[in-house]
């Protein structure tokens, strides 16, 4: 990364963490649960975030310029661009990424990046959201948690809140958790009933879609009862991770999943299990 986005990272990345309340210039949104689910077949794309622009972090101070930059990009319009999309990302994930060492990679081209790190063709379906493109997906190397978004203004803001949730999913519910698990006993007790509860919750986000689907065409219906019984662990990742998108992205993408995927919503954000309890509320308001 040059130097000049180098600088421009670390200060722009620090605005998502410590401005994220903010609205910003030009936010702008439309659907996300449903791209996976639609009988159409037309892709959504919702925009996540903000859209800063260099005076939008004139205002911070030199101790928070001086923070690490987090966003590898080949220009200062995409680490912007990056920046105001992963502004979006609830507070909890962007800590867990911030404490994995993370780093936001903007590419040219992820699909074969992505598709040589995806592991199942149900994986491959969701991160593609069944079309012939990846605009972005995680890897672990070095060590290190790295996120590889598309070097595009709608990719960035299409898909960075969405492939933190497969982050979230993936990464810390099924890797990370049962690492430490394995690695601490003194915290063994609490990772344990950690899990138990991430689990619960998949399963039960799982459910929840598929008696939503219920009022869609019966093929779709098929499709998404034959992806759960045949990997339930992909099939609760997907649910789980964009419905972590559909309720952090933006107020219009809410407004379709409390809309359209009501069982959904009410798993996500009622009861002892909802996920609002552990991720909080919205950023981006």
């Amino acid at each position: 990364m040059k130097t000049t986005t180098r600088g421009l990272a670390a200060l722009t990345l620090l605005a998502a963490l410590g401005a994220c309340s903010k609205t910003g210039e030009n936010q702008a949104a439309v659907k996300t649960l449903d791209n996976l689910t639609r009988a159409d077949r037309a892709l959504v794309e919702n925009k996540c975030g903000v859209y800063l622009t260099p005076a939008s972090v004139e205002k911070f101070s030199a101790a928070d310029k001086a923070k690490l930059a987090r966003i590898n990009a080949h220009s200062n319009a995409a680490a912007l661009e990056a920046t105001g999309a992963f502004m979006a990302v609830p507070l909890p994930i962007q800590s867990l990424f911030f404490a994995a060492g993370g780093v936001i990679r903007v590419v040219n081209d992820p699909t074969p990046l992505c598709a040589a790190k995806i592991k199942s063709p149900d994986q491959m379906a969701f991160a593609a959201e069944s079309t012939n493109k990846v605009d972005a997906c995680w890897d672990v190397y070095d060590g290190k948690l790295e996120v590889f978004v598309r070097d595009n203004e709608a990719a960035v803001h299409h898909a960075m809140v969405r492939v933190f949730g497969y982050v979230y999913t993936q990464f810390f519910g099924d890797n990370a958790l049962p690492a430490m698990a394995a690695a601490d006993a003194n915290v063994k007790a609490t990772i344990t009933r950690g899990m138990l509860r991430f689990k619960t919750q998949r399963t039960k986000l799982g459910r929840a879609l598929l008696d939503d689907l219920k009022t869609m065409p019966k093929a779709v219906q098929a499709k998404y009862a034959a992806m759960a019984k045949a990997s339930a662990n992909d099939f609760g990742n997907f649910v789980m991770a964009d419905a972590i998108d559909s309720y952090y992205c933006s107020p219009d993408t809410r407004r379709s999943f409390q809309s359209e995927f009501p069982a959904t919503w009410k798993q996500f954000t009622q009861g002892e299990l909802a996920l609002t309890s552990d991720l909080g509320q919205p950023l981006i308001k």
